[in-house]
């Protein structure tokens, strides 16, 4: 099992916030990568995108998720981490193949946009226990969690 230091305690909403700040960044270096024409340059950027997106789903899914129980704006967001996955999917394999256009990778950063804007992190403020603040901090942003910043 993981150990988490309590350094510290950060409001899950701030974490998961800046998570989201960063995924919107890394979705515009992805569409500037696409103006570029260099696949190597659009392959660079789609790997870090992918992977923060993909780790960020996964801690939401870990660690706020579970103890919102079966709500309607859980299900909501679990319906938006299927259809992303479709389209990370649908775009990765399109950058593998060099075939893939920008519109799809439009179309999945509004995707994304529009999910950002459902919001259960102002529950998730006032209902979690704060150790699961800092397993979301240790998963999203492993350098602070240990305490470098």
């Amino acid at each position: 099992m993981e150990t988490i230091a309590y350094s510290k305690m950060v409001s899950p909403s701030s974490i998961l916030d800046t998570d989201h700040d960063k995924i919107a960044a890394l979705c515009d270096e992805l569409l500037e990568a696409y103006r570029t024409d260099d696949w190597t340059i659009v392959h660079s950027a789609w790997v870090r995108f992918e992977r923060t997106l993909a780790a960020h789903i996964q801690a939401e899914e870990t660690w706020l998720l579970p103890f919102y129980a079966v709500a309607e704006p859980a299900q909501a967001l679990r319906r938006d981490h299927e259809a992303l996955r479709r389209r990370l999917d649908e775009v990765g394999l399109g950058i593998e193949l060099h075939c893939a256009n920008d519109r799809v990778a439009r179309e999945m950063v509004a995707l994304l946009r529009d999910h950002a804007r459902r919001t259960l992190y102002a529950w998730a403020d006032r209902c979690l226990d704060p150790r699961v603040a800092n397993a979301l901090r240790a998963r999203l942003d492993p350098a602070r969690s240990r305490g470098r910043g």
